[in-house]
């Protein structure tokens, strides 16, 4: 089957990329358009964006200026239309897949060409705001619940997230569960780690780890308050944060008096390229997801399938698609979400138990390339694609 992708994220589009490649690997032709402005212009695919100046992709966004560029983007799908028509007319696809930024633009052209379309969604867009403490303004959240429930076909990563927008007015026919997954070329148990534990001095340390940023949906502040502790008992560990600098800056005052004393055991690797992932990732020996307490979970966490493809033993809170991917003792530990007395418990239990840590780890590695390769979890947009549209060409 040809298909046209359209990519509409700004942020590196992980789950686009991977997707493109399951859908390849399952033999359809796949052709990626990038369509945001602040992309990365070195990724697979091709790049579309509208004209820019030079500036504007460093520009810094508070909560006015998200509902400005959300406004501008809508506005900006005018132009988008034209390039649109002629990118399904150069390339005849026989399905249009759309991964959108509150853009409504492959709605009409799909429309008026006659070409099936499916909606690809990452995340409900009005989460955004109140992981960021702000509330959302209602206008925002009446265009996602207008979007979403005019789209013939919806895409989501979680069964949290298709009981959320089931509740916009879309039947269970038109919504397919697509979990983000694993390219196991890239994410395997046999990755060589030895420049990795040269250059951060970590040959003969237990690593615990963590990979992603400081902000609160990822918890790592919960992990970082029960270092101390999990440090003073145990000589030998080191926090291993990748992808992302920790400093003064973006810790409060009394977390990191706590944390100063151990401050020679805590690495952090700023911002790294995506091809080192992997190496970085297999330096880990406890890999830990310390996400607070959420009421909606809504997640497909890729880190969580890329530390189980690499070998990690997992340390990850009982809460949404977590609980489906892990099963306790077996591939992984879980602890009660927002727990994280018990979080600390989990960890100290694999630091005294190296073959525990062995066996999860190797379980995890064999779970993850059965259930969670871009391959397999791209199998749902051609399974939604027939439920709606009938049989694939």
């Amino acid at each position: 089957m040809r298909i046209l992708y359209l990519n509409y994220a700004a942020s590196t589009p992980y789950r686009v990329l991977g997707m493109a490649d399951g859908l390849e690997k399952q033999g359809h032709e796949v052709r990626l358009v990038h369509l945001n402005p602040l992309i990365d212009k070195g990724l697979k695919g091709e790049l579309h964006p509208r004209e820019i100046a030079p500036e504007e992709s460093d520009r810094k966004f508070g909560m006015r200026g998200i509902l400005k560029e959300t406004l501008r983007m809508m506005l900006s799908n005018l132009k988008t239309i034209p390039r649109e028509i002629q990118l399904i007319r150069k390339y005849k696809p026989q399905l249009v897949l759309a991964r959108w930024e509150a853009t409504w633009s492959t709605f009409i052209t799909t429309k008026l060409l006659r070409i099936p379309f499916i909606l690809d969604t990452d995340g409900p867009m009005i989460e955004a705001f109140q992981f960021g403490q702000n509330a959302a303004p209602q206008f925002y959240l009446r265009i996602e619940k207008f979007l979403v429930k005019h789209a013939p076909a919806v895409t989501v990563i979680s069964d949290e997230m298709a009981e959320h927008y089931r509740g916009f007015g879309l039947s269970p026919k038109q919504i397919e569960v697509c979990p983000n997954g694993i390219d196991p070329d890239r994410f395997n148990p046999e990755v060589n780690v030895k420049t990795v534990s040269r250059k951060y001095g970590i040959q003969d340390k237990i690593i615990i780890g963590f990979m992603g940023n400081i902000a609160p949906w990822h918890g790592l502040h919960n992990l970082l308050r029960q270092f101390p502790q999990i440090a003073s008992k145990y000589a030998n560990t080191v926090l291993f944060l990748i992808g992302f600098e920790l400093n003064s800056d973006n810790l409060e005052e009394q977390l990191r008096d706590n944390l100063e004393p151990y401050n020679d055991r805590i690495i952090s690797t700023g911002r790294i390229d995506s091809s080192e992932i992997p190496s970085h990732l297999k330096a880990i020996d406890i890999a830990v997801l310390p996400y607070p307490y959420m009421e909606f979970f809504y997640f497909s966490p890729v880190k969580l399938f890329e530390y189980m493809a690499v070998g990690c033993a997992v340390v990850a809170p009982d809460t949404g698609q977590i609980s489906e991917v892990i099963s306790d003792s077996e591939n992984g530990l879980l602890f009660p979400a927002g727990d994280h007395r018990v979080l600390a418990e989990k960890i100290e239990t694999l630091l005294e138990n190296p073959d525990l840590r062995k066996k999860l780890g190797e379980n995890a590695a064999k779970d993850v390339v059965r259930s969670f390769t871009w391959e397999k979890c791209a199998a749902g947009y051609e399974i939604l694609f027939r439920r709606v549209y009938g049989k694939a060409k």
